[in-house]
């Protein structure tokens, strides 16, 4: 049905919806398109749930997406943001709890949870790592079965943002534990909050000026190997560290060498320069290694510090 026609001298255009479904388009080209009557578009359903604690307040919404490879995402991040106005039309400040579920043709249905923070009501970041990772795959193409997002959203911004990093000395030995007093201040008020992370310097830890690292947890790269295959990639998501997760990098003087989907760990540097020159050198992917220390936090740390140590042996 055509509601309107809206005349341009550029392009004119009209805007109207389908009465009902008659078959599908296979073919869209300046010249003509393209359909098979009675024939249906396959579609990915879509199902976005959210629910507020304190105005007791739930709505869900139900909805189908193109798999199309350049469209897919796209179109959910719009339907999101569609969602997220209709469900709390009053959004500003506020922090979402949220658990993603991704069903792939003859995959184990696999989810990943976390939390944001802001004014924003998107998941742009999140969704892109989830879904566009599989649907650009070099060799493979996943057929999306479903879509599933359950958000928890709460009016009060409880990011925080790491002010400043000490430690309880500058100059430290390998193989000796130091203290890392974290100062945040919150969003939501300017509370002041402090945290400590008592950590040891690596046995390997390289002479000279050290470089500690404070972040939070959903910037932290995943000890895990580059996926060969979209099976692989449910192994990735559960590596990776969450928003809420205060954590303090520590370099050392290893690498691992991710191959073939697998991660092969402290490997001698003489070994990974052999393994660099050989015929299937081009695919591997070498990854510093960090010694990690990790702690729960009940806020959103959006922000990170470093601190210098000197390291003498």
């Amino acid at each position: 049905y055509v509601y309107t026609i809206l005349a341009s001298r550029d392009i004119s255009f009209k805007l109207g919806s389908s009465i009902r479904q008659v078959g599908a388009l296979v073919q869209d080209r300046p010249a003509c398109i393209v359909g098979h009557l009675g024939k249906a578009a396959r579609m990915v359903p879509v199902s976005v749930r959210f629910t507020n604690a304190v105005t007791k307040r739930e709505e869900k919404f139900d909805f189908e997406v193109t798999p199309n490879r350049i469209f897919f995402t796209q179109m959910i991040i719009y339907a999101m943001k569609e969602s997220f106005a209709r469900a709390e039309a009053t959004l500003g400040q506020n922090t979402k709890r949220y658990t993603m579920t991704v069903k792939i043709k003859g995959m184990e249905p696999w989810s990943y949870s976390d939390v944001i923070a802001g004014f924003d009501g998107g998941f742009q970041r999140q969704l892109i790592g989830l879904l566009d990772r599989p649907l650009n795959h070099m060799t493979q193409r996943p057929e999306f079965e479903s879509f599933h997002l359950e958000v928890e959203v709460e009016h009060r911004d409880r990011r925080a943002y790491i002010m400043n990093v000490t430690a309880s000395r500058e100059e430290v030995r390998p193989g000796q534990k130091v203290t890392l007093r974290v100062a945040l201040e919150t969003k939501d008020g300017g509370d002041a909050l402090e945290r400590t992370l008592d950590v040891v310097i690596p046995h390997d830890a390289p002479e000279g000026n050290y470089v500690i690292t404070v972040l939070g947890g959903d910037f932290v790269p995943a000890d895990v190997a580059q996926p060969r295959d979209i099976a692989d990639y449910p192994k990735l998501y559960a590596g990776f560290y969450k928003s809420t997760e205060l954590v303090a990098l520590l370099p050392t003087g290893r690498v691992d060498l991710s191959l073939e989907g697998r991660l092969l760990r402290d490997l001698p540097l003489s070994a990974v320069a052999r393994l660099v020159r050989s015929p299937g050198g081009k695919n591997m992917q070498l990854k510093p290694v960090t010694e990690k220390v990790r702690q729960k936090v009940p806020f959103v740390v959006a922000s990170q510090q470093k601190v210098t140590l000197r390291v003498t042996r």
